[in-house]
């Protein structure tokens, strides 16, 4: 249930909504940002075990023969972008207001940092080899031996030494 995408969303903006409320305060409730990072992070973890959950479920079922699901995630990148495209356009106009330049430059810094975490991830993405690439593409290996033919039980009887012809032969 925790990392269902609702309640991780969930999570995520109260934990969200009480750091801006801390900060709006003054740093009053500070204590108890500590737990709601605790609760987000494992929110986080629980939701991409989900998400990796099920991207084995669609490999699995893309070999019964079924045309796998595709995984729906582009809206939520573009709600992200446009909510703080929204939020930067608010806060420079607003610039005047007191503590809104503050907010905004922080805002500059945290988009900065994570664009450049962004890229270094696309640039590390793509140096993985080719086997790792396969590794994860799949998620079944067959292993399947090469066939061999099998002497007839006759033959087999007949290459036999002759102690275990005695011994069957009691």
């Amino acid at each position: 249930m925790l990392g269902h995408p609702l309640v991780t969303t969930g999570v995520w903006l109260a934990g969200l909504a009480l750091l801006y409320g801390c900060w709006q305060s003054g740093g009053e409730g500070i204590v108890l940002l500590i737990p709601m990072f605790i609760l987000m992070a494992w929110a986080g973890k629980a939701h991409d075990y989900m998400n990796g959950y099920r991207a084995w479920k669609r490999a699995w079922d893309g070999m019964a023969g079924q045309q796998p699901r595709r995984a729906a995630r582009g809206w939520r990148k573009a709600l992200a972008v446009v909510t703080i495209a929204l939020t930067a356009v608010y806060l420079a106009v607003n610039v005047d207001q007191p503590g809104y330049g503050l907010s905004l430059g922080w805002m500059a810094l945290v988009a900065g940092v994570g664009c450049a975490i962004l890229l270094w991830r696309m640039v590390r993405r793509g140096k993985t080899t080719e086997r790792k690439r396969r590794a994860k593409e799949h998620v079944v290996t067959v292993c399947a031996r090469p066939v061999v033919r099998a002497p007839s039980l006759v033959a087999a009887y007949q290459a036999m030494p002759d102690y275990c012809h005695r011994l069957i032969d009691r």
